[in-house]
This record gives structure tokens, sequence and C-alpha cells, in this order.
């Protein structure tokens, strides 16, 4: 079993998925303070977290809640190569879409 806290796994899902604090609490739609609580285990992840969570990044809750297995353990299925590259280049498409729709409607 895996020695790290809640945090430290979630802060490890976190930058393997290449976000930041502020990118990640966007991805699973809570405020960046929530993110930096659960890192810094200052709070405690609920049911509604971790459902969000597993949608959104298909981690393995085992090894995030439990540190069941190793960092190898982190996904359910194994991550596509480029994981990182391709949420980052999706995050900056749904900031360039929502840019442009605001400026549509302020117009």
């Amino acid at each position: 079993m895996s020695e790290t806290s809640f945090g430290k796994r979630l802060k490890m899902l976190r930058k393997k998925m290449g976000d930041s604090q502020k990118e990640f609490a966007k991805r699973v739609e809570v405020a960046e303070s929530t993110i930096s609580k659960y890192e810094t285990n200052l709070r405690n992840p609920d049911s509604v977290f971790l459902a969000k969570l597993k949608k959104s990044t298909n981690v393995n809750l085992n090894w995030l809640i439990g540190g069941e297995g190793d960092s190898d353990s982190m996904f359910t299925e194994k991550a596509p190569p480029g994981i990182e590259d391709l949420s980052k280049q999706v995050s900056k498409l749904q900031s360039t879409i929502l840019k442009e729709f605001k400026a549509m409607n302020t117009k």
C-alpha cells in the first residue's frame, strides 16, 4: 500500500494531467481553493467531488483514496500516450471558444 496521503496522490494526478491547480479545478468543476485544500489535506473529499474526478480523469479511486497499488495504478485503464498534451489543448480550445462566444454577445 502506498504511504502517501490522499492530497499527495491528488497532486500526482493533477501533475500527470499537466494541469495547474486552476486548470484542474476547472476540469472537475470546483474552486481552485478546494483543490489546494485537498492537496494539503486540509479538507476531505466528498462523494460529489470524487464522482466528478472519476468522470473527468478516469482515475482509479482505489488508488486515489486508499493508496492501493503504485502510481502505475493511477488510472482505471492505462492513460493514452500524450494525455497531458491533449488535455492542455482541449482546455485552451475551450477557453478560446468561450472568449469568442462572450465577444459575440457584447456586440
